[in-house]
């Protein structure tokens, strides 16, 4: 019925909700799983295929939540008695951000009403080692409705962001000598690697709807593969040849360039260096700093210029050939941090 890429079909949606499929959901998703079928912790070794099909098994429920309220305020209303138990899942299932985002994007009924709790729960996530580019994303989300700044999501958001940058941002400075903004990734911020997640990055969900069985049956859609079935096919490929090493071994040949943590780099050479990951999540932690000053916010405005100040930004972003003459655009800053400096310079 819906597809993750394509407009929501509003008629659907309201047919599975005054179904009270969402109530079905949650209830598959709550349902107790054996210890022995919990995902082990990373480096403990691969997943099982049981283990596989009741993560891939959550996925879907996850996605069908998603696009059961996408778009529609109404409907993801029916889903806010169940925000606990979201907050309870993420890091467990990588959905779960993509379906709160879904609940609270633009809903101005539920984001004037979250708690303080909520809202500092949600900055807690980006200070865990690993780095999810989603919930700096999610964290956009809340602080404004219809690209109107939600001034009380602002200060909160912004105030606990600050308190613990230095467990989730990348630190910036000036250099005097290359006279120009500079950044490092700390050594202790992790990003997984592409392809590492079997069930997202390596897995297309279609082949749990082929048609082609190979004999095996589904216990939930009869002449459907069984999802321990699928799981297997899901670790065959995870075997396969990770291209993140490939990416690094390329990158680690001699006469090239190589990015390493704890050094600082230039806009420039960290675009080119950098995993792509890591440069995703500095984009987007511009992105939301910016969001903190939307809306002549002078309490939160007040705070980013502490942590990236005027001259920063002049320097990143003008360029003056020799003292004297009028400053020009910086030419060689990559596209992407140029749009969200500037964006910055906007609200501050």
């Amino acid at each position: 019925t819906f597809n993750l890429k394509s407009p929501p079909l509003v008629h659907h949606q309201r047919i599975l909700i005054e179904q009270n499929v969402h109530h079905l959901l949650i209830r598959v998703l709550k349902a107790p799983v054996d210890a022995n079928s919990v995902p082990p912790t990373p480096g403990s070794g691969q997943p099982s295929a049981e283990q596989c099909s009741h993560q891939l098994l959550a996925v879907l429920c996850y996605q069908l939540l998603q696009q059961m309220v996408v778009g529609s305020p109404e409907f993801a209303c029916k889903l806010s008695n169940y925000i606990p138990f979201f907050q309870s899942q993420l890091g467990m299932h990588a959905q779960v951000a993509d379906t709160l985002m879904e609940v609270f994007k633009n809903n101005s009924l539920l984001l004037s009403h979250l708690s303080d709790h909520i809202l500092t729960c949600f900055v807690s996530l980006c200070t865990r080692p690993k780095k999810e580019a989603q919930y700096l994303r999610f964290l956009c989300e809340l602080c404004v409705c219809d690209g109107q700044p939600i001034p009380r999501n602002q200060d909160i958001i912004c105030q606990r962001f600050m308190e613990m940058k230095e467990k989730i941002i990348f630190p910036v400075r000036y250099d005097p000598q290359l006279q120009t903004l500079i950044v490092k990734m700390p050594a202790d911020f992790v990003f997984e690697e592409p392809n590492s997640d079997p069930l997202l990055t390596q897995f297309k969900l279609s082949m749990a709807f082929s048609h082609r069985t190979h004999g095996h049956s589904n216990s939930l859609l009869p002449g459907l593969p069984s999802l321990s079935h699928v799981a297997a096919s899901v670790l065959a490929q995870q075997r396969s040849v990770n291209t993140w090493s490939l990416y690094r071994k390329a990158t680690d040949k001699p006469g090239h360039a190589v990015f390493t943590a704890d050094t600082w780099y230039t806009l420039k050479d960290f675009h080119a260096l950098a995993p792509a990951q890591a440069i995703e999540y500095f984009g987007l932690t511009l992105s939301l700093l910016s969001w903190f000053c939307l809306g002549d916010n002078f309490n939160t405005e007040a705070k980013v210029r502490g942590f990236i100040t005027e001259k920063m930004l002049t320097a990143a972003l003008l360029h003056v050939e020799k003292e004297g003459d009028p400053p020009s655009l910086a030419t060689d800053l990559p596209i992407p941090f140029m749009e969200k400096l500037w964006c910055i310079v906007a609200e501050v």
